[in-house]
């Protein structure tokens, strides 16, 4: 897969997730858009649902691959610092490449990750995760304000 269907991938991923927050202000995504810092179009969780969609999008392709370690993790040299840099880290300087080392791998995420990762629209049990999480941020408040 070359740098350019991955780029593609990408901008798609960043354009649907934008969609789902409703913003008032479009945003036409290119290689160069900054994704993060200074004039970036995504907060820290805009960005975890990004990576989660970009893993998805790739594992539906048969590219098993993670988006995090510690070269991820380096402020100064950051792959999530716009569209291109982010095409370039997926594609390893054009190598994306597919190893399964488990015989019959399951994937079987615990309730927190469902509820740390879950995207503004996200539901469990029919329940909105983002108004649990308000809900949630309310009565520590509260518990807070009681106890201290």
């Amino acid at each position: 897969m070359n740098q350019v269907t991955v780029q593609d991938i990408v901008i798609t991923v960043i354009n649907d997730y934008l969609e789902t927050l409703e913003q008032l202000t479009p945003h036409t995504i290119r290689e160069e858009t900054l994704l993060l810092g200074d004039g970036g179009i995504l907060d820290s969780l805009g960005l975890v649902s990004v990576i989660i969609d970009l893993e998805s999008r790739f594992q539906d392709m048969g590219y098993a691959i993670t988006l995090t370690d510690e070269k991820a993790m380096s402020p100064r040299h950051s792959p999530f610092r716009s569209v291109q840099r982010l095409a370039v880290y997926i594609t390893e300087k054009g190598q994306l490449f597919t190893r399964q080392c488990a015989e019959n791998p399951q994937h079987h995420p615990c309730l927190f990750e469902y509820v740390y990762f879950a995207r503004p629209d996200s539901f469990i049990d029919k329940i909105s995760v983002y108004s649990a999480r308000v809900r949630m941020g309310q009565k520590l408040g509260e518990k807070i304000a009681r106890e201290w």
